[in-house]
């Protein structure tokens, strides 16, 4: 015997078809996709602000790191001219020439116990009758930030009119100090 097949009205394919679809969308979390969707475009927009932040911030410090460089330079300037412009009781303190002023630091760098002192950088600046003498050393190692101390103390106090401008001390690996400084010295141009 044959099975009875029963004919479905238009009705019920279309209420069976709606139930299948609604089905369908269950399935698919069509929302909770939109919601990913929606929190991945707001974090990529509060990246891309906060890098656009950080970039505006480094800018910012580098174009202040300049300015403080420039301004540090004028101020150095400033204050030299001062000095030249100087009324002769204050030009009286400058210094005589000394054409051992090299030798003399290298033995007070020997006698303050730091071993083979190397030979400073030169330079010579001459306005107006006076002379700006700046000796700077760099790489001066010693294991003991004692004796670099030292020798920049001694200087100070031993070579008359001598001031220190720049100085940088940092540790080396194996227990030693690597010491960067500037003496400046004002003298009466020959």
């Amino acid at each position: 015997p044959r099975p009875e097949t029963t004919r479905l009205s238009d009705e019920d394919r279309f209420a069976i078809a709606s139930a299948a679809e609604a089905s369908a969308r269950a399935n698919r979390p069509r929302s909770l996709v939109l919601l990913a969707m929606v929190i991945f475009a707001g974090s990529c927009f509060y990246f891309l602000l906060g890098f656009k932040t950080y970039r505006d911030a480094e800018g910012s410090m580098r174009r202040a790191k300049a300015t403080y460089g420039q301004l540090d330079r004028l101020a150095e300037e400033y204050a030299f001219n001062l000095r030249l412009n100087a009324s002769p009781e204050v030009m009286s303190v400058y210094c005589d020439p000394d054409p051992r002023l090299v030798s003399t630091m290298r033995n007070i760098a020997t006698s303050s116990g730091i071993s083979d002192p190397p030979l400073p950088d030169e330079s010579t600046e001459q306005r107006e009758g006076v002379t700006r003498r700046r000796l700077r050393y760099v790489n001066v190692n010693d294991p003991s930030i004692e004796e670099l101390l030292t020798f920049v103390d001694r200087v100070r106090n031993e070579v008359p009119c001598m001031r220190v401008f720049r100085t940088k001390i940092e540790p080396v690996r194996g227990q030693s100090w690597r010491m960067e400084v500037g003496f400046e010295r004002l003298e009466r141009a020959r």
